[in-house]
């Protein structure tokens, strides 16, 4: 690990080009080589060893039936090709295949991902309104009981105290969602384009990527369902979208809030299901990629394959994969380090006679990153506009377009979804706070100031909720005390 960092460390300073581009090559295909294929043998392990044990039927709806055999082919394939002389024909065309394979999984996952969107947004709209069937005098006696200067003030000890970054941002995406939107549709739109001005200089893949995840919060991003032939949930959401939810009574909420959670439980079984297919879809990818690399077979590539063989015929192996637990955090590791320096890599100059390009086929060794990246479901084929620069024209008038996108929405929903449109949008903007001091009185204003009282005890409740996680209250309504911490 250590020449592996200093190699590294040499390339990004442009010393020993020449010598050490060679040595990055080998260092990143026989990582991923070894990572590629013990990923793939826990991967099928767990996918196979599932499906044997399935007590519910979930395999044997058409969906899952037909994607699992598409997977469980390819990964036959790959066996066959291991028992023969290496062909570079073969594995490009397995490669080419099991890319196709990868495409489709995506565009259901899509569907998928979709409604899980859908399912968040409405969740959200349901919370907002389950305290409105309960008494509201009782209700209003516990806001009132509630020390609204003390709650801030943990809630802001909760948000500006840790030291570590990732954990503030993700406590203030959390809190923001959760405190109601007062906030003008033009106030909002000012603030989307503002932030999205933040891309000028920048390639426009990345702000696709970022317009991707605010269409998703905003339920834009509505994907061809006829990917999928059950589970449709488009027509059922488009009721929601639509409905009155001023006129629900209990019963229909609680018709409605039962559907959610079935659904969102199917939701999480489903997901998982094509995690892992497509898990293995891009391992099987990887290797068939990386083989033209490499011509050893090392010991832990033939344990690999032996296992791979039983665990397709049913047959789970147990003390064998026993024998490679602690292997794959050695080159997850190494990985790690080499690909957050393939980026580095592409840029580096010739050094005498030699180049990225005469070394190791970048393109190529991108792709195999990706394929083992935690980004399962990432567009492997060229995206529109990758390498693009962006000026202040570009960003404007995609900005425009995703407004207008909103603007539409807005005039089409009820109003409690289009605020929770707003809540789940603004968690995944930059606050509109600059301090600690401005989110006091953000806080104080929206949601004390909230003339809802059932809205403004739903807030309270999951603001607490996420405190009680660091014990900072309990959130036990029949002890307004538990509250006055």
């Amino acid at each position: 690990m250590k020449e592996v960092k200093k190699m590294l460390r040499d390339l990004s300073r442009g010393v020993n080009v020449k010598k050490n581009l060679p040595r990055y090559a080998d260092a990143f295909v026989d990582t991923c080589y070894h990572e590629a294929v013990l990923k793939l043998t826990f991967s099928a392990y767990l996918l196979y060893e599932q499906k044997a044990d399935d007590e519910e039927g979930m395999w044997d709806s058409p969906d899952a039936a037909k994607w699992f055999g598409e997977t469980e082919s390819l990964l036959r394939s790959l066996l066959e090709l291991a028992d023969k002389p290496y062909s570079a024909e073969a594995y490009g065309g397995l490669a080419e295949r099991a890319g196709k394979v990868h495409g489709q999984i995506r565009a259901v996952m899509e569907v998928y991902m979709y409604y899980v969107d859908c399912l968040n947004c409405f969740n959200y709209v349901l919370d907002r309104l389950k305290f409105r069937y309960e008494d509201e005098a009782e209700q209003q006696r516990q806001m009132n009981d509630i020390n609204e200067e003390n709650f801030i003030l943990h809630l802001t000890r909760f948000l500006f105290e840790p030291d570590v970054t990732s954990v503030r941002a993700v406590r203030m995406r959390d809190v923001i969602r959760e405190i109601p939107v007062y906030m003008t549709k033009n106030k909002l739109f000012s603030h989307i384009t503002q932030t999205l001005s933040t891309y000028v200089g920048s390639e426009r893949i990345s702000l696709e990527r970022y317009l991707y995840i605010l269409r998703s919060a905003s339920t834009l991003s509505r994907p061809d369902e006829s990917v999928i032939s059950e589970n449709r949930l488009g027509p059922w959401f488009q009721q929601l979208f639509h409905m009155d939810f001023s006129t629900l009574d209990l019963d229909g909420f609680m018709e409605i809030l039962g559907r959610l959670e079935e659904e969102t439980n199917k939701m999480h079984e489903i997901a998982d299901l094509y995690i892992q297919l497509q898990e293995i879809v891009n391992e099987v990818c990887a290797l068939c990629l990386i083989e033209r690399h490499t011509e050893k077979k090392t010991d832990v590539y033939a344990d690999c394959m032996e296992i791979l063989r039983d665990v397709t015929e049913g047959i789970f192996p147990e003390i064998k994969l026993e024998g490679l637990e602690g292997k794959i955090e050695h080159y997850v590791e190494i990985s790690y380090y080499l690909n957050a320096s393939l980026p580095e890599i592409k840029n580096l100059g010739p050094d005498g006679d030699s180049s990225v390009a005469s070394v190791m086929d970048y393109n190529e060794f991108a792709m195999i990153s990706d394929l083992l990246s935690d980004s399962l479901f990432i567009d492997l084929q060229k995206e529109e506009g990758e390498g693009e620069i962006l000026d202040e024209k570009m960003v404007n008038e995609a900005a425009r377009q995703f407004t207008d996108q909103l603007s539409q929405l807005f005039a089409e929903v009820p109003k409690e979804v289009k605020r929770t449109v707003m809540s789940l949008l603004l968690a995944e903007l930059p606050p509109i706070f600059q301090n600690a001091e401005e989110f006091v009185t953000y806080a104080t204003t929206n949601l004390f100031g909230c003339q809802n009282i059932a809205e403004q005890k739903a807030a309270v409740s999951s603001l607490a909720h996420l405190m009680a996680e660091e014990e900072l209250f309990d959130v036990d309504w029949s002890d307004p005390d538990d509250l006055l911490v």
